[in-house]
């Protein structure tokens, strides 16, 4: 990616969480918990049991799960690559500024590093115009398992800025190397790209995504997994939707190309001639001179939030035009560029449009927030080579389009209706989290196991709360297995859970497990792993099975 060490400089490392943990704290937290999830118990069994040892005031904690590191994210993207990650790399590489956070390599990027503003003033050869963007506030986390699982979180902004993602025609392809070279057809068979789906794999998160783990890749932290953008696009992609409504995106094209002249390349020809069938009237005989239009009606239904993005483009000796109704006071970003190969924007108060619109090798796009446009029209002429027209609206509720044209009519696309994505909220479910204020241990040293219970629900929910050691003997230790009940609106956190002084137990690798399930069905609701590792000092000599049992099983009262 193109400057990216300098844009990463300017990036801060995540601090670390700094927590106070003192015993008494400790104490009246856990009574409140307890209280909280409806039950008792008896005060000095707590102080026992639940608080242990302290040896210092203050503890440092570095989040460990995926849902803590992500916890207050809109929108995220997660894809499974199969890979196999050197995360020590990562973060000793400064071109990240990542840092260990449990299981993950954990960084961040801004999204107004992957948007294109515009062609520098005075590019003559393809000038390129935007209206309607100012810096976008969104941070983006980033999160990397050694097995190759990747997070993209969106962190900050409105709902607004946060549909801004939908923008920009940018997404995974199926048919470049990491080089940008094209494949051979043989190699991906059917193409897919922006033009011809709208899924979780095309959104600009799903693009950054592609950009990362190919510098990843390129600088060989990764040393087995997607080798291209077949295989990369092959991977299991989920978008999830943390608003409280629906996401629903439309997105519809002009798209024609022609391949009468001679320095056409033909490795194009089976992509383009895929986009031709889906978006051009005159798709079967596609060497025309010829005008070309598309319109359509919109209608919503709840909507709360929205965002719009139209672009034009064509080649020399062509124009575009995209034009969208009904607007309501926008803001006025008329403007315009170029010199014989011209783009302007134009607001039109009078007849409530706004138009971007190109003449010859030229393009014009407009980022437009607030707006519900209710008719989107789109036109030009086709001469040769690449004509490009493209509208995408996004918003928290629903779209139904109707009143669909196009000419010349009928098209050899079957005039088609815009492509529709809703992406429903994700199911709100209580979820656990369990964690340690490190990943290695040696003997002496004080562990604080960490516990967050939330229940996003506006109703108590009972579950069985299962926590327990897998330890490196082949015997797992409870420490609770009993159901609970979690307030509505419930949202503990506690990294001092339980903190107690490590005796000289076997060396090897630990595990805490913390399950949520449904009682009646005993379906698993929630569970979360923090794995670490102990090294003792000389031989091994006390039986840590009988310590941890004496300090740590917990009878909750009925």
């Amino acid at each position: 990616m193109a400057n990216l060490k300098n844009r990463r400089e300017e990036v801060k490392k995540e601090k670390m969480k700094k927590l106070v943990g003192l015993g008494i704290i400790a104490t009246i937290i856990t009574v409140v918990f307890t209280v909280m999830m409806g039950m008792s118990m008896n005060t000095s069994s707590i102080e026992k049991d639940i608080v242990g040892d302290f040896a210092s005031p203050t503890i440092t904690a570095v989040s460990t799960t995926i849902d803590q590191i992500m916890s207050d994210a809109k929108l995220v993207e997660e894809v499974q690559t199969g890979s196999t990650v050197d995360l020590g790399a990562i973060i000793n590489d400064s071109d990240f500024n990542a840092t260990l956070q449990g299981d993950y390599a954990v960084w961040e990027e801004e999204l107004d590093d992957y948007i294109f503003k515009g062609s520098p003033a005075g590019t003559p050869s393809c000038p390129a115009g935007v209206a309607g963007y100012s810096k976008s506030p969104i941070t983006i986390k980033i999160a990397v398992s050694k097995d190759g699982l990747f997070y993209l979180g969106t962190f900050n902004g409105t709902a607004e800025d946060n549909l801004l993602i939908f923008s920009q025609n940018r997404g995974i392809t199926n048919y470049y190397d990491f080089s940008g070279n094209l494949l051979d057809k043989t190699r991906y068979g059917e193409p897919h790209d922006v033009f011809l789906d709208l899924d979780a794999r095309q959104n600009l998160l799903a693009y950054i995504f592609g950009e990362i783990y190919k510098e990843i890749y390129n600088k060989g932290y990764i040393t087995s997994g997607p080798t291209d953008y077949y295989e990369l696009y092959n991977c299991d992609y989920l978008l999830e939707n943390r608003f409280n409504h629906t996401i629903t995106v439309i997105r519809s094209f002009i798209y024609h190309q022609q391949f009468d002249y001679s320095w056409y390349n033909e490795k194009w020809r089976p992509i383009e001639e895929a986009r031709n069938a889906k978006w051009s009237p005159i798709a079967k005989n596609p060497d025309q001179d010829r005008d070309l239009s598309r319109s359509f009606n919109v209608d919503y239904q709840d909507v709360s939030e929205s965002f719009v993005w139209i672009r034009t483009h064509s080649d020399n000796g062509m124009h575009g035009d995209v034009t969208i109704y009904g607007m309501k006071n926008p803001p006025d970003y008329s403007c315009g560029g170029g010199d014989f190969r011209t783009w302007r924007i134009t607001y039109d108060p009078d007849a409530k449009t706004y138009n971007v619109h190109n003449d010859n090798c030229a393009a014009a796009e407009l980022f437009l927030s607030g707006q519900l446009p209710d008719k989107v029209q789109m036109e030009g002429h086709t001469h040769w080579s690449l004509f490009k027209t493209s509208a995408t609206i996004a918003v928290l509720g629903d779209i139904t389009t109707s009143d669909h044209t196009e000419s010349p009519s009928p098209g050899d696309d079957n005039n088609p209706v815009p492509m529709v994505w809703r992406i429903s909220p994700s199911p709100q479910k209580p979820r656990v989290s369990i964690y340690t204020d490190r990943t290695s241990y040696t003997t002496g040293d004080r562990m604080h196991l960490g516990l967050d219970v939330k229940n996003p629900l506006d109703s108590a929910q009972r579950v069985g709360l299962n926590i327990y050691l897998e330890t490196p003997i082949a015997r797992n230790i409870t420490l609770i297995d009993r159901t609970v009940a979690l307030p509505a609106g419930l949202n503990y956190s506690n990294p001092s859970f339980k903190v107690f002084k490590l005796p000289n137990i076997p060396k090897g690798t630990y595990a805490w497990h913390a399950i949520l399930r449904d009682p009646v069905t005993d379906e698993i609701i929630s569970e979360d792993t923090a794995y670490w590792e102990f090294v003792p000092t000389g031989a091994t000599t006390e039986d840590f099975t009988e310590m941890l049992e004496q300090t740590t099983v917990i009878e909750f009262a009925e």
